[in-house]
Protein backbone atom coordinates (compact mmCIF):
# COMPACT_ATOMS: atom_id res chain seq x y z
CA UNK A 1 0.00 0.00 0.00
CA UNK A 2 1.81 3.20 -0.88
CA UNK A 3 -0.17 6.75 0.40
CA UNK A 4 1.09 10.32 -0.90
CA UNK A 5 -1.00 12.70 0.97
CA UNK A 6 -2.13 15.94 -0.70
CA UNK A 7 -1.98 18.16 2.65
CA UNK A 8 1.17 18.72 4.67
CA UNK A 9 2.00 16.57 7.60
CA UNK A 10 3.51 17.17 10.95
CA UNK A 11 3.90 14.72 13.06
CA UNK A 12 4.30 14.89 16.65
CA UNK A 13 6.16 12.46 18.39
CA UNK A 14 7.04 11.97 22.41
CA UNK A 15 10.08 10.33 24.15
CA UNK A 16 7.12 9.14 26.69
CA UNK A 17 3.75 9.20 27.89
CA UNK A 18 2.48 12.54 29.57
CA UNK A 19 4.93 14.16 27.48
CA UNK A 20 2.73 17.08 26.40
CA UNK A 21 2.34 15.54 22.14
CA UNK A 22 -1.80 16.05 23.14
CA UNK A 23 -1.84 19.68 24.33
CA UNK A 24 1.08 20.51 21.34
CA UNK A 25 -0.91 19.23 18.45
CA UNK A 26 -3.51 21.25 19.83
CA UNK A 27 -1.83 24.26 20.31
CA UNK A 28 0.38 23.64 16.74
CA UNK A 29 -3.64 23.60 15.47
CA UNK A 30 -4.56 26.55 17.19
CA UNK A 31 -1.52 28.39 16.09
CA UNK A 32 -1.71 27.13 11.87
CA UNK A 33 -5.52 28.11 11.93
CA UNK A 34 -4.68 31.51 12.92
CA UNK A 35 -2.37 31.54 9.92
CA UNK A 36 -4.96 30.93 7.57
CA UNK A 37 -4.30 26.66 7.31
CA UNK A 38 -7.12 24.45 7.17
CA UNK A 39 -5.86 22.46 10.09
CA UNK A 40 -7.19 19.20 11.03
CA UNK A 41 -5.58 16.37 14.12
CA UNK A 42 -5.34 13.02 13.53
CA UNK A 43 -4.37 9.96 15.90
CA UNK A 44 -4.80 6.70 13.93
CA UNK A 45 -4.82 4.75 17.10
CA UNK A 46 -5.60 5.64 20.88
CA UNK A 47 -5.89 4.05 24.24
CA UNK A 48 -7.96 5.85 26.50
CA UNK A 49 -11.27 5.96 28.67
CA UNK A 50 -12.05 9.59 27.99
CA UNK A 51 -14.05 9.70 24.97
CA UNK A 52 -17.04 11.59 23.74
CA UNK A 53 -19.54 11.24 20.61
CA UNK A 54 -18.32 12.75 17.30
CA UNK A 55 -20.72 14.79 14.84
CA UNK A 56 -21.16 11.47 13.00
CA UNK A 57 -22.52 10.05 16.48
CA UNK A 58 -19.55 7.75 16.39
CA UNK A 59 -17.07 7.13 19.54
CA UNK A 60 -13.60 9.14 19.76
CA UNK A 61 -11.35 10.01 22.07
CA UNK A 62 -11.49 13.10 23.98
CA UNK A 63 -8.23 13.95 23.42
CA UNK A 64 -8.88 14.59 19.26
CA UNK A 65 -12.38 16.10 19.96
CA UNK A 66 -10.18 18.80 22.12
CA UNK A 67 -8.12 19.15 19.12
CA UNK A 68 -10.94 19.53 17.18
CA UNK A 69 -11.82 22.68 18.80
CA UNK A 70 -8.52 23.96 18.65
CA UNK A 71 -8.87 24.16 14.71
CA UNK A 72 -12.56 25.02 14.56
CA UNK A 73 -13.57 21.64 13.51
CA UNK A 74 -16.67 19.63 14.53
CA UNK A 75 -15.49 16.27 15.67
CA UNK A 76 -15.24 13.65 13.36
CA UNK A 77 -14.27 9.60 14.57
CA UNK A 78 -11.85 10.18 11.34
CA UNK A 79 -9.37 12.12 13.60
CA UNK A 80 -8.89 9.02 15.30
CA UNK A 81 -10.08 5.92 13.97
CA UNK A 82 -8.95 3.20 16.33
CA UNK A 83 -9.86 3.56 19.90
CA UNK A 84 -9.04 0.98 22.65
CA UNK A 85 -10.69 1.05 25.80
CA UNK A 86 -9.28 -0.98 28.25
CA UNK A 87 -11.76 -3.56 30.41
CA UNK A 88 -8.99 -5.40 32.60
CA UNK A 89 -4.85 -6.19 31.84
CA UNK A 90 -5.20 -8.33 29.16
CA UNK A 91 -8.41 -7.23 27.25
CA UNK A 92 -9.50 -3.43 25.66
CA UNK A 93 -12.97 -3.05 23.61
CA UNK A 94 -11.59 -2.07 20.05
CA UNK A 95 -13.37 1.50 18.64
CA UNK A 96 -13.30 1.33 14.55
CA UNK A 97 -14.30 5.14 13.02
CA UNK A 98 -16.83 5.14 15.79
CA UNK A 99 -18.27 1.81 16.25
CA UNK A 100 -17.53 -1.15 18.20
CA UNK A 101 -15.69 -4.47 16.94
CA UNK A 102 -15.66 -6.18 20.09
CA UNK A 103 -13.64 -7.15 23.01
CA UNK A 104 -10.34 -8.27 22.11
CA UNK A 105 -6.82 -9.53 24.17
CA UNK A 106 -3.40 -8.29 22.88
CA UNK A 107 -2.57 -10.87 20.21
CA UNK A 108 -6.51 -11.03 18.65
CA UNK A 109 -6.12 -7.05 18.17
CA UNK A 110 -2.56 -7.40 16.62
CA UNK A 111 -3.78 -10.08 14.47
CA UNK A 112 -6.27 -7.32 12.89
CA UNK A 113 -3.44 -4.96 12.25
CA UNK A 114 -3.92 -5.49 8.35
CA UNK A 115 -7.89 -4.78 8.48
CA UNK A 116 -6.96 -1.44 10.66
CA UNK A 117 -4.12 -0.51 8.50
CA UNK A 118 -6.97 0.02 5.61
CA UNK A 119 -9.44 1.74 7.94
CA UNK A 120 -6.69 4.27 9.86
CA UNK A 121 -5.72 5.09 5.65
CA UNK A 122 -8.91 5.79 4.39
CA UNK A 123 -9.55 8.18 7.71
CA UNK A 124 -6.00 9.90 7.30
CA UNK A 125 -7.20 10.63 3.24
CA UNK A 126 -10.25 11.88 4.13
CA UNK A 127 -8.71 14.61 6.28
CA UNK A 128 -5.80 15.26 3.96
CA UNK A 129 -8.18 15.57 1.19
CA UNK A 130 -9.89 18.70 2.94
CA UNK A 131 -7.25 20.33 4.46
CA UNK A 132 -3.87 22.06 3.69
CA UNK A 133 -2.38 20.65 6.83
CA UNK A 134 -2.72 17.72 9.11
CA UNK A 135 -1.08 17.65 12.18
CA UNK A 136 -0.50 14.01 13.61
CA UNK A 137 -0.02 12.93 17.15
CA UNK A 138 2.35 9.86 18.37
CA UNK A 139 1.51 7.27 21.16
CA UNK A 140 3.40 6.91 24.02
CA UNK A 141 6.99 6.64 23.24
CA UNK A 142 7.36 6.33 19.67
CA UNK A 143 10.40 3.63 20.22
CA UNK A 144 8.66 0.98 22.42
CA UNK A 145 10.87 -1.62 20.65
CA UNK A 146 8.91 -4.58 22.11
CA UNK A 147 5.67 -2.80 20.25
CA UNK A 148 7.62 -1.38 17.14
CA UNK A 149 5.87 -3.82 14.65
CA UNK A 150 2.47 -3.44 15.38
CA UNK A 151 2.78 0.22 16.34
CA UNK A 152 -0.03 2.13 14.37
CA UNK A 153 0.02 5.39 16.27
CA UNK A 154 3.67 5.87 15.60
CA UNK A 155 4.43 4.45 12.31
CA UNK A 156 1.13 4.27 10.24
CA UNK A 157 2.57 6.17 7.49
CA UNK A 158 5.90 4.28 7.31
CA UNK A 159 3.25 1.37 6.44
CA UNK A 160 1.71 3.32 4.05
CA UNK A 161 5.14 3.62 2.01
CA UNK A 162 5.00 8.04 3.08
CA UNK A 163 6.10 10.14 5.35
CA UNK A 164 5.31 13.16 6.99
CA UNK A 165 7.33 16.97 5.66
CA UNK A 166 8.98 16.81 9.40
CA UNK A 167 8.54 15.09 12.93
CA UNK A 168 8.89 16.76 16.45
CA UNK A 169 10.48 14.88 19.27
CA UNK A 170 8.67 16.46 22.64
CA UNK A 171 10.62 15.29 25.73
CA UNK A 172 9.01 16.08 29.13
CA UNK A 173 12.04 17.74 31.58
CA UNK A 174 9.31 17.89 34.94
CA UNK A 175 9.93 14.63 35.36
CA UNK A 176 13.87 14.30 34.92
CA UNK A 177 16.62 12.40 32.96
CA UNK A 178 15.00 14.73 30.12
CA UNK A 179 18.48 14.53 28.30
CA UNK A 180 18.71 10.65 28.92
CA UNK A 181 15.13 10.59 27.04
CA UNK A 182 16.21 12.49 23.81
CA UNK A 183 19.50 10.82 23.48
CA UNK A 184 17.54 7.43 24.09
CA UNK A 185 15.10 8.19 21.91
CA UNK A 186 17.35 9.09 18.87
CA UNK A 187 19.71 6.00 19.88
CA UNK A 188 16.56 3.77 18.79
CA UNK A 189 15.12 5.34 15.95
CA UNK A 190 16.18 4.07 12.48
CA UNK A 191 18.61 5.74 10.88
CA UNK A 192 15.25 6.46 8.16
CA UNK A 193 13.37 8.00 11.09
CA UNK A 194 16.00 10.36 12.66
CA UNK A 195 16.36 12.02 8.95
CA UNK A 196 13.03 13.07 9.19
CA UNK A 197 13.56 14.59 12.45
CA UNK A 198 12.58 18.36 12.62
CA UNK A 199 14.04 18.94 15.90
CA UNK A 200 13.23 18.38 19.67
CA UNK A 201 10.76 20.71 22.14
CA UNK A 202 11.82 20.46 25.57
CA UNK A 203 8.71 20.84 27.48
CA UNK A 204 7.20 21.77 31.02
CA UNK A 205 10.41 23.60 32.35
CA UNK A 206 10.41 25.65 35.17
CA UNK A 207 13.61 27.97 36.52
CA UNK A 208 16.26 29.66 34.42
CA UNK A 209 16.78 28.49 30.57
CA UNK A 210 20.68 29.32 30.89
CA UNK A 211 21.06 26.55 33.57
CA UNK A 212 20.31 23.97 30.32
CA UNK A 213 22.55 25.10 27.78
CA UNK A 214 25.31 22.71 28.46
CA UNK A 215 22.92 19.80 27.92
CA UNK A 216 21.11 21.04 25.07
CA UNK A 217 24.87 21.43 23.78
CA UNK A 218 25.94 17.95 24.72
CA UNK A 219 22.64 16.60 22.92
CA UNK A 220 22.68 18.45 19.79
CA UNK A 221 26.04 17.62 18.94
CA UNK A 222 25.25 13.89 19.89
CA UNK A 223 22.00 13.63 18.42
CA UNK A 224 22.30 16.06 15.24
CA UNK A 225 18.94 17.28 16.15
CA UNK A 226 18.35 21.06 16.95
CA UNK A 227 16.46 21.90 20.23
CA UNK A 228 14.07 24.32 18.64
CA UNK A 229 12.28 25.40 21.67
CA UNK A 230 12.06 25.24 25.68
CA UNK A 231 8.53 25.67 26.31
CA UNK A 232 7.74 27.06 30.21
CA UNK A 233 5.53 25.28 33.02
CA UNK A 234 2.32 27.41 32.36
CA UNK A 235 0.96 27.25 35.91
CA UNK A 236 -2.60 26.45 35.77
CA UNK A 237 -2.55 25.52 32.52
CA UNK A 238 -5.78 24.10 31.55
CA UNK A 239 -5.25 21.08 29.09
CA UNK A 240 -7.26 17.95 28.30
CA UNK A 241 -5.64 15.00 29.48
CA UNK A 242 -5.99 11.31 28.54
CA UNK A 243 -3.94 8.72 29.92
CA UNK A 244 -3.96 7.48 33.42
CA UNK A 245 -0.94 9.59 34.56
CA UNK A 246 -3.17 12.86 34.11
CA UNK A 247 -6.01 11.52 36.63
CA UNK A 248 -4.74 13.33 39.48
CA UNK A 249 -3.75 16.53 37.70
CA UNK A 250 -7.16 16.24 35.98
CA UNK A 251 -8.96 16.33 39.75
CA UNK A 252 -8.17 16.95 43.53
CA UNK A 253 -8.61 21.02 43.82
CA UNK A 254 -9.72 23.28 46.27
CA UNK A 255 -12.14 25.73 45.37
CA UNK A 256 -11.76 29.49 45.78
CA UNK A 257 -14.96 29.05 48.50
CA UNK A 258 -13.46 26.70 50.17
CA UNK A 259 -12.04 28.73 53.05
CA UNK A 260 -15.25 29.99 53.89
CA UNK A 261 -17.06 27.07 53.42
CA UNK A 262 -19.09 27.94 50.58
CA UNK A 263 -17.35 25.30 48.04
CA UNK A 264 -19.59 22.35 47.48
CA UNK A 265 -17.25 19.57 48.33
CA UNK A 266 -17.40 16.96 46.22
CA UNK A 267 -16.05 13.39 45.98
CA UNK A 268 -15.29 11.20 42.76
CA UNK A 269 -14.81 8.03 43.39
CA UNK A 270 -11.34 6.57 41.62
CA UNK A 271 -12.94 3.47 39.97
CA UNK A 272 -10.30 1.40 38.86
CA UNK A 273 -11.49 1.37 34.83
CA UNK A 274 -12.65 5.12 35.66
CA UNK A 275 -13.80 6.36 32.31
CA UNK A 276 -14.56 9.89 31.12
CA UNK A 277 -13.06 11.80 34.15
CA UNK A 278 -13.00 14.52 31.58
CA UNK A 279 -16.40 15.31 32.87
CA UNK A 280 -14.76 16.77 36.30
CA UNK A 281 -12.56 18.96 35.47
CA UNK A 282 -15.51 22.15 34.75
CA UNK A 283 -16.18 21.64 38.22
CA UNK A 284 -12.44 21.99 38.95
CA UNK A 285 -11.77 25.30 37.81
CA UNK A 286 -15.17 26.68 39.03
CA UNK A 287 -13.80 27.92 42.66
CA UNK A 288 -17.70 27.49 43.99
CA UNK A 289 -16.38 23.15 43.70
CA UNK A 290 -13.93 21.70 46.02
CA UNK A 291 -13.45 18.35 44.43
CA UNK A 292 -11.18 15.50 45.64
CA UNK A 293 -10.53 11.46 44.69
CA UNK A 294 -11.95 8.91 46.74
CA UNK A 295 -9.99 5.69 47.02
CA UNK A 296 -10.29 5.05 50.70
CA UNK A 297 -13.42 5.38 53.24
CA UNK A 298 -11.86 8.26 55.07
CA UNK A 299 -11.57 10.28 51.92
CA UNK A 300 -15.26 10.88 52.57
CA UNK A 301 -15.19 12.76 55.21
CA UNK A 302 -16.55 16.09 55.14
CA UNK A 303 -18.08 15.98 51.38
CA UNK A 304 -21.18 17.41 50.74
CA UNK A 305 -21.84 15.51 47.76
CA UNK A 306 -20.04 12.18 45.79
CA UNK A 307 -19.81 11.37 42.58
CA UNK A 308 -20.14 7.51 41.15
CA UNK A 309 -18.10 8.38 37.90
CA UNK A 310 -18.31 6.14 34.25
CA UNK A 311 -16.47 3.06 34.32
CA UNK A 312 -15.64 0.47 31.78
CA UNK A 313 -16.42 -2.69 34.07
CA UNK A 314 -18.94 -2.39 36.47
CA UNK A 315 -18.41 -5.71 38.01
CA UNK A 316 -15.02 -5.19 38.78
CA UNK A 317 -15.58 -2.09 40.29
CA UNK A 318 -18.37 -3.60 42.63
CA UNK A 319 -16.19 -5.84 43.71
CA UNK A 320 -13.62 -2.61 44.36
CA UNK A 321 -15.64 -0.83 46.40
CA UNK A 322 -16.60 -4.27 48.64
CA UNK A 323 -13.33 -5.31 49.10
CA UNK A 324 -12.01 -2.07 50.17
CA UNK A 325 -14.76 -0.97 52.43
CA UNK A 326 -15.68 1.54 50.15
CA UNK A 327 -19.21 0.24 49.57
CA UNK A 328 -20.52 0.31 53.00
CA UNK A 329 -18.97 3.85 53.28
CA UNK A 330 -20.81 5.04 50.38
CA UNK A 331 -23.94 3.63 52.56
CA UNK A 332 -23.00 4.92 56.12
CA UNK A 333 -22.01 8.84 53.92
CA UNK A 334 -25.48 8.92 52.12
CA UNK A 335 -27.26 7.68 56.10
CA UNK A 336 -25.84 10.57 57.29
CA UNK A 337 -27.10 13.17 54.48
CA UNK A 338 -24.68 12.63 52.07
CA UNK A 339 -26.07 13.37 48.50
CA UNK A 340 -25.06 11.09 46.03
CA UNK A 341 -24.70 11.16 41.95
CA UNK A 342 -24.09 7.99 39.97
CA UNK A 343 -23.05 8.78 36.85
CA UNK A 344 -23.68 6.35 33.50
CA UNK A 345 -21.61 3.08 34.81
CA UNK A 346 -21.91 4.86 38.42
CA UNK A 347 -25.68 5.12 38.12
CA UNK A 348 -25.75 1.35 37.51
CA UNK A 349 -24.02 0.72 40.48
CA UNK A 350 -26.20 2.53 42.54
CA UNK A 351 -28.81 0.21 41.47
CA UNK A 352 -30.45 -2.77 43.22
CA UNK A 353 -30.25 -5.76 40.79
CA UNK A 354 -27.66 -5.24 37.88
CA UNK A 355 -28.61 -7.92 34.55
CA UNK A 356 -25.83 -8.69 32.08
CA UNK A 357 -26.95 -11.78 30.26
CA UNK A 358 -24.02 -11.33 27.75
CA UNK A 359 -21.62 -11.12 30.40
CA UNK A 360 -20.42 -7.86 29.24
CA UNK A 361 -19.39 -6.35 32.34
CA UNK A 362 -20.13 -8.91 34.96
CA UNK A 363 -18.93 -12.39 35.85
CA UNK A 364 -22.41 -13.79 36.04
CA UNK A 365 -26.02 -12.40 35.06
CA UNK A 366 -27.11 -11.06 37.49
CA UNK A 367 -25.66 -9.46 40.45
CA UNK A 368 -26.21 -6.78 43.26
CA UNK A 369 -25.37 -3.61 42.89
CA UNK A 370 -25.16 -1.28 46.03
CA UNK A 371 -29.12 -1.17 45.91
CA UNK A 372 -29.46 2.70 46.96
CA UNK A 373 -32.17 2.76 43.99
CA UNK A 374 -35.15 0.41 43.75
CA UNK A 375 -34.36 0.19 39.93
CA UNK A 376 -32.62 -2.91 37.78
CA UNK A 377 -29.84 -2.28 35.69
CA UNK A 378 -29.42 -3.97 31.93
CA UNK A 379 -26.98 -4.49 29.41
CA UNK A 380 -27.54 -5.07 25.88
CA UNK A 381 -26.66 -2.81 22.60
CA UNK A 382 -24.55 0.09 23.12
CA UNK A 383 -25.82 3.82 23.39
CA UNK A 384 -23.93 6.40 21.34
CA UNK A 385 -25.28 9.80 21.09
CA UNK A 386 -24.98 13.42 21.18
CA UNK A 387 -27.70 15.49 22.64
CA UNK A 388 -29.14 18.96 22.34
CA UNK A 389 -31.40 21.14 24.19
CA UNK A 390 -31.86 19.19 27.37
CA UNK A 391 -34.61 20.34 29.83
CA UNK A 392 -33.48 19.88 33.46
CA UNK A 393 -37.05 19.06 35.08
CA UNK A 394 -36.14 17.60 38.55
CA UNK A 395 -36.34 20.49 40.82
CA UNK A 396 -36.33 22.00 43.94
CA UNK A 397 -39.94 23.07 44.97
CA UNK A 398 -39.15 26.73 44.35
CA UNK A 399 -35.79 26.81 42.67
CA UNK A 400 -35.95 27.43 38.96
CA UNK A 401 -33.91 25.01 36.57
CA UNK A 402 -31.22 26.45 34.85
CA UNK A 403 -31.31 26.71 31.17
CA UNK A 404 -31.09 23.99 28.95
CA UNK A 405 -27.86 21.87 28.25
CA UNK A 406 -26.09 19.64 26.02
CA UNK A 407 -24.29 16.31 26.45
CA UNK A 408 -23.80 13.18 25.26
CA UNK A 409 -24.86 9.19 25.61
CA UNK A 410 -22.09 6.47 25.51
CA UNK A 411 -23.77 3.39 27.36
CA UNK A 412 -24.72 -0.42 27.06
CA UNK A 413 -27.98 -0.86 28.68
CA UNK A 414 -30.70 0.97 30.31
CA UNK A 415 -32.45 1.30 33.71
CA UNK A 416 -35.81 -0.27 34.38
CA UNK A 417 -38.39 0.83 37.04
CA UNK A 418 -37.73 4.74 37.02
CA UNK A 419 -41.03 6.80 38.37
CA UNK A 420 -41.38 9.03 35.13
CA UNK A 421 -42.10 11.89 37.81
CA UNK A 422 -38.79 11.42 39.19
CA UNK A 423 -37.15 11.58 35.95
CA UNK A 424 -34.40 14.36 35.85
CA UNK A 425 -33.78 15.39 32.18
CA UNK A 426 -35.84 15.69 29.11
CA UNK A 427 -34.31 15.15 25.89
CA UNK A 428 -35.14 16.92 23.16
CA UNK A 429 -37.34 13.77 21.86
CA UNK A 430 -39.00 14.27 25.07
CA UNK A 431 -38.52 11.35 26.60
CA UNK A 432 -37.52 11.04 30.62
CA UNK A 433 -33.54 10.56 31.31
CA UNK A 434 -31.97 10.25 34.53
CA UNK A 435 -33.79 9.83 37.85
CA UNK A 436 -33.65 12.53 40.71
CA UNK A 437 -34.97 11.63 44.19
CA UNK A 438 -34.50 15.37 46.18
CA UNK A 439 -35.88 13.71 49.55
CA UNK A 440 -33.69 10.59 49.38
CA UNK A 441 -30.48 12.92 48.02
CA UNK A 442 -29.85 10.81 45.19
CA UNK A 443 -29.19 11.68 41.37
CA UNK A 444 -28.64 9.69 38.31
CA UNK A 445 -27.64 9.84 34.47
CA UNK A 446 -26.29 8.33 31.49
CA UNK A 447 -25.46 11.88 30.34
CA UNK A 448 -21.95 13.13 30.64
CA UNK A 449 -20.36 16.80 29.62
CA UNK A 450 -23.32 17.83 31.92
CA UNK A 451 -20.76 20.25 34.05
CA UNK A 452 -19.35 21.69 31.16
CA UNK A 453 -22.39 24.44 31.41
CA UNK A 454 -22.35 27.22 33.72
CA UNK A 455 -26.10 27.00 33.86
CA UNK A 456 -26.26 23.34 35.19
CA UNK A 457 -23.28 23.88 38.01
CA UNK A 458 -25.40 26.80 38.69
CA UNK A 459 -28.01 24.80 39.19
CA UNK A 460 -26.24 21.81 40.88
CA UNK A 461 -25.21 24.48 43.87
CA UNK A 462 -28.70 25.61 44.16
CA UNK A 463 -29.92 22.00 44.62
CA UNK A 464 -27.87 21.14 47.13
CA UNK A 465 -26.89 24.09 49.13
CA UNK A 466 -30.26 25.91 48.54
CA UNK A 467 -29.74 27.89 51.45
CA UNK A 468 -26.09 29.23 50.82
CA UNK A 469 -26.40 29.71 47.49
CA UNK A 470 -29.27 32.37 46.04
CA UNK A 471 -29.33 32.61 42.25
CA UNK A 472 -29.48 35.94 40.60
CA UNK A 473 -32.06 37.43 38.32
CA UNK A 474 -30.49 35.61 35.25
CA UNK A 475 -30.12 32.36 37.09
CA UNK A 476 -26.65 32.34 36.61
CA UNK A 477 -23.24 33.07 39.04
CA UNK A 478 -20.39 33.39 37.91
CA UNK A 479 -19.51 30.18 36.21
CA UNK A 480 -18.01 29.92 32.36
CA UNK A 481 -18.57 27.61 29.77
CA UNK A 482 -15.58 25.22 29.97
CA UNK A 483 -15.92 25.26 26.31
CA UNK A 484 -14.61 28.64 26.52
CA UNK A 485 -12.29 27.99 29.28
CA UNK A 486 -10.68 25.82 27.09
CA UNK A 487 -10.35 27.58 23.90
CA UNK A 488 -8.85 30.54 26.13
CA UNK A 489 -6.07 27.83 27.53
CA UNK A 490 -5.50 26.58 24.10
CA UNK A 491 -5.28 30.15 22.90
CA UNK A 492 -2.94 30.98 25.63
CA UNK A 493 -0.73 27.81 24.75
CA UNK A 494 -0.74 28.48 21.19
CA UNK A 495 0.44 32.17 21.94
CA UNK A 496 3.96 30.81 23.81
CA UNK A 497 4.42 28.61 20.94
CA UNK A 498 4.31 31.26 18.01
CA UNK A 499 6.51 33.31 20.18
CA UNK A 500 9.10 30.24 20.47
CA UNK A 501 8.66 28.36 17.45
CA UNK A 502 9.00 29.36 13.52
CA UNK A 503 6.05 27.93 12.70
CA UNK A 504 6.17 27.95 9.05
CA UNK A 505 9.70 27.00 8.71
CA UNK A 506 8.25 23.37 10.38
CA UNK A 507 6.82 22.44 7.36
CA UNK A 508 9.81 22.95 4.40
CA UNK A 509 12.15 20.34 3.69
CA UNK A 510 14.30 18.80 6.89
CA UNK A 511 17.98 19.31 6.00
Amino acid sequence: MIFKPKARVLAVWGCSSHAGKTALVAGLCRAFSRLGFRVAPFKAQNMALNAMVSKESGEMAAAQVYQALACGLEPSVHMNPVLLKPEGDKKSELIVQGRSWGSFDTMGYYALKRRLLVQVAKSFYRLCEGNDLVIVEGAGSCVEVNLRRHDLANRFLSYLKGEPAATLIVADIERGGVFAQIVGTHRLLTPKERKGIRGVIINKFRGEERLLEGGIERVEQMCRWKVLAVLPYLEGLRMMQEDSLSIQDGLDSKGAAAENGGALRVGVVRFRRIANVTDFAPLKDDGRFSVRLVERSNDLEGLDLLILPGTKHVGSELRFLRQSGLAKAILEFHRGGGWLFGLCGGFEILCGDIEDASLLELEAPLEEGLAVLPLRACFGKTRLKAVKDVKVVGVRPGLRPGPPITGYEIHRGWIEGINPERAWFELESGAPEGLLDIEGRVMGTFLHGLFDTPGFRDYLLSLIKAPCVPLDGLGRLDGVDFRTTLLAEIDRFSGVLSERLELESLLGPVS
